[in-house]
């Protein structure tokens, strides 16, 4: 029961991992895109040293897309290479991982096709062991109503069914395409706000359920997790007056409530400090952020309670 709910635990940090993840790479493209940013190299300092080790170089284009990364040993070796290319519209169009290390050995690789309304048809890709094909159906509204997952030997493998009826969206998830695998029920309220997620296993019984409170302003400012019918976690979300995240609590099975993670910010918005719990009850983790006039981020300087670690990044850029 303890593997399973930790496992639960993950994969919900993961989710909120990406969600800022993809929030940040928004944020960089219209930086890099007003500032004419060309590239950008990441330094990697130790406390007290005057020297950096290169970790991570970037290249970008006109428009602040990333169009290559490469990823580099501590002894300045490649490690791997990451390519990116996209349309006219800006839409991502192929993406492939080679490690580099391993003799330019492909570890992922995406492809994607999109219809004459700008919506994703189709992904092409490899998972570092085999190929698959993703396709996309659209209903009214542009609505989704199904994907479908091919292998290697274009064999169905998955196919997922979206329902709407209301305010609720069903989808059920079929193995082979056939078999039920598992089924999610979503709810939104009047300002298409996901209210409520729930997972059932194939025989109908409740494996996971999610419920999500918002503001007047559509902000998350609560969710409940449940695994069964056992809560995890509440996450209680807090704003600043401009709208922007400053705090998460949470809140334990047994009622323990603490600060989770902490957010603070510069006059023109950006993030300068961030702290978040790891583990230890005395101490926490901690980020801060320095920029050049052009928001452009020039240092992070951070600090691992877990393991008492202190490390220093640099940024360098060259501009068109």
């Amino acid at each position: 029961m303890k593997k399973i709910l930790n496992t639960i635990l993950l994969i919900i940090f993961s989710a909120i991992i990406i969600k800022a993840q993809s929030f940040s790479e928004n944020i960089d493209k219209e930086r890099f895109k007003t500032n004419n940013v060309k590239s950008q190299v990441k330094w990697k300092y130790k406390h007290g040293s005057t020297s950096g080790t290169k970790i991570l170089s970037r290249v970008i284009d006109k428009q602040g897309n990333i169009i290559e990364e490469i990823n580099y040993k501590p002894n300045g070796d490649i490690s791997s290479r990451l390519t990116f290319k996209y349309d006219a519209l800006g839409n991502k169009i192929e993406f492939i991982n080679i490690n580099v290390a391993e003799d330019n050995k492909i570890s992922f690789k995406q492809s994607f096709i999109y219809d004459s309304k700008n919506r994703l048809s189709v992904e092409n890709g490899y998972d570092g062991i085999s190929n698959y094909r993703l396709e996309y159906k659209y209903g009214d509204n542009d609505k989704i109503i199904e994907i479908i997952k091919y292998n290697a030997a274009n064999q169905i493998e998955e196919k997922w069914n979206y329902t709407y009826s209301g305010n609720l969206v069903t989808i059920q998830i079929l193995k082979g395409g056939i078999s039920l695998k598992s089924k999610i029920i979503e709810k939104y309220d009047a300002k298409n706000n996901l209210i409520e997620k729930i997972t059932y296993n194939s025989d109908n019984t409740i494996q996971k359920r999610n419920v999500y409170k918002y503001d007047d302003n559509r902000h998350l400012i609560q969710e409940e997790e449940y695994y069964q019918k056992n809560l995890l976690q509440k996450l209680l979300y807090n704003y600043n007056s401009n709208g922007f995240l400053i705090s998460i609590d949470k809140i334990e099975p047994d009622g323990k409530k603490y600060t989770n993670n902490r957010y603070e910010y510069d006059t023109k918005g950006n993030l300068i400090e961030e702290l978040w719990y790891d583990g230890d009850p005395n101490d926490y983790s901690k980020k801060s952020y320095n920029y050049d006039l052009n928001n452009n981020l020039t240092q992070v300087d951070s600090y691992y309670s877990q393991y008492k670690y202190k490390v220093l990044y640099k940024y360098t850029y060259e501009f068109y």
